[in-house]
């Protein structure tokens, strides 16, 4: 059964880091009228892929066995801000991709080839990253990234499959079966 959902694979940090980039994403919003926050809702994550009308019994069969993959050290690369096509500014943290992540971004096109439409930038388009802020605003004033956020080890992020909501928050995670 397929519908409008969205459903992404994404990179979900531990609860520790989890808590510092919710902690960030409320000083961004702190400085600058954000549409997007952090948090309950929004939950921090790094997308892999995101697929459109997939389904989503078919993906999580598809998926399943890209769970235990080994990531390396991710390394967050300080603060952006990437202009949107609408007069919106998103604020995030850029990630510098790894080959263990493009493994996993081109294992999991290859697993659910067919089933969905792809929604995100892949291949030479991937650009991993963390969103903490989106903002109509033109005068963007962000606090500085906290030492502790500069480099992550393997085993605080987890692949995991999960729901995308408004402005492509993850909303909700699924668990494989």
């Amino acid at each position: 059964m397929t519908d409008n959902t969205v459903y992404t694979l994404v990179l979900v940090p531990s609860d520790e880091i989890a808590i510092q980039l919710v902690a960030f994403s409320e000083a961004v919003n702190e400085r600058v009228d954000s549409e997007l926050a952090l948090g309950e809702h929004a939950l921090p994550h790094i997308t892999i892929v995101q697929w459109k009308d997939a389904d989503l019994g078919l993906l999580n069969q598809q998926t399943y066995k890209l769970r235990d993959l080994t990531l390396g050290t991710l390394t967050l690369a300080g603060v952006s801000i990437v202009p949107g096509p609408d007069g919106d500014n998103w604020i995030e943290i850029p990630v510098l991709s790894t080959g263990a992540m493009r493994k996993l971004q081109e294992e999991a096109l290859a697993a659910t080839g067919g089933n969905g439409d792809v929604a995100n930038g892949v291949g030479d388009r991937f650009r991993p990253h963390v969103t903490v802020g989106l903002t109509y605003s033109t005068s963007i004033e962000l606090p500085a990234l906290p030492p502790s956020l500069l480099r992550l080890s393997s085993d605080s992020w987890t692949p995991m499959l999960g729901l995308s909501g408004p402005n492509y928050t993850l909303t909700r995670l699924i668990e494989w079966e």
